[in-house]
């Protein structure tokens, strides 16, 4: 059972991946486009660069706006993650307080064994 929700975990954090990944490079194009035209227009440098420059300039900007907001979706998956750990955990010992199955816990004291 436990594998099973890791392989739901996984297949949700890849749909996570994959979608912001996409979202992100849009992202990045919105921002390109416009730069890229207006660069064109202003710097003879950047119209010196050619085809290759500007790829290169449309592939950075998709890149880490993808990048950026990826890494901040996958750290909100994660607290996501970690709450519904923590409220099945819950649920758990609730349960088992309700069956009766127990009793306290013992993390809580230091056993220290008896010398003979």
């Amino acid at each position: 059972m436990g594998q099973q929700g890791n392989t739901q975990k996984l297949e949700r954090l890849q749909e996570v991946i994959f979608k912001n990944i996409f979202i992100g490079a849009l992202y990045g194009s919105l921002i390109a486009i416009p730069t890229d035209m207006l660069l064109r227009w202003k710097s003879p440098m950047y119209r010196w660069l050619g085809t290759r420059g500007r790829v290169f300039y449309y592939t950075i900007w998709m890149a880490s706006c993808a990048n950026f907001l990826t890494e901040r979706q996958v750290m909100k998956f994660e607290e996501v993650t970690r709450f519904e750990d923590e409220q099945k955990k819950q649920r758990l010992l609730e349960l088992s307080v309700a069956n009766g199955s127990y009793y306290g816990d013992d993390t809580d004291m230091i056993k220290i064994p008896k010398r003979k």
